[in-house]
């Protein structure tokens, strides 16, 4: 296991994901970087080549931010890293099925004494967004992304259900929520949510 540290969650990755010979997705939006330097073990900075408006955005968006991988585990399993996924994050990974779910459990050795809430998630692969709104509606699903506009009024009527939207620079469907379980997917101990993505 590799310490969580700038040098190799800030330094090492940043480098591995400009690196063309990794073929990194997301090297489009690392290409303004100039350098990165590890300044103690909490402390990265980064120089870009010019300024740019949205590079914190890019640290911190949607993907992107979850791509601190492990120079230990790049190292032990090469190109196939991406299929055992190590971290310090809340949850654990347990199982994947390709095109069907991911299942997530507690971390017990989390450094937030207390969270997680839940002891376990199941993300489930709903690639049709009628079979997504229908097991929002029936309990299967405790809450459900990328749903389109016009099935939002449809799930704002379960009973204690509710949906959010928001403007973004493109265009996103509304997550909703059933509510059953909580008013949050992460405010129960004993709760093992379920969602479709």
């Amino acid at each position: 296991m590799t310490p969580l540290t700038t040098k190799s969650g800030g330094v090492w990755n940043i480098a591995y994901i400009l690196d063309p010979a990794n073929t990194a997705d997301a090297r489009l939006f690392f290409r303004p970087i100039a350098s990165v330097e590890a300044l103690d073990d909490t402390t990265l900075e980064i120089r870009l080549k010019e300024p740019s408006a949205d590079f914190l955005m890019v640290l911190a968006g949607y993907r992107l931010a979850s791509l601190v991988a492990s120079p230990t585990a790049v190292q032990w399993w090469g190109k196939e890293y991406k299929f055992h996924p190590v971290g310090a994050g809340p949850f654990t990974f347990v199982e994947w099925t390709p095109g069907q779910q991911v299942i997530l459990e507690k971390n017990e050795h989390y450094f937030k004494p207390g969270l997680p809430y839940v002891d376990r998630i199941v993300l489930k692969t709903m690639k049709d967004a009628t079979t997504r709104v229908g097991a929002v509606r029936t309990g299967e699903l405790d809450f459900a992304t990328w749903i389109p506009l016009e099935m939002v009024r449809v799930l704002e009527k379960v009973p204690g259900g509710r949906s959010m939207t928001c403007a973004c620079a493109r265009p996103w469907p509304a997550p909703a929520s059933t509510g059953r379980r909580s008013s949050s997917w992460a405010s129960s101990a004993t709760a093992s949510p379920v969602s479709a993505c």
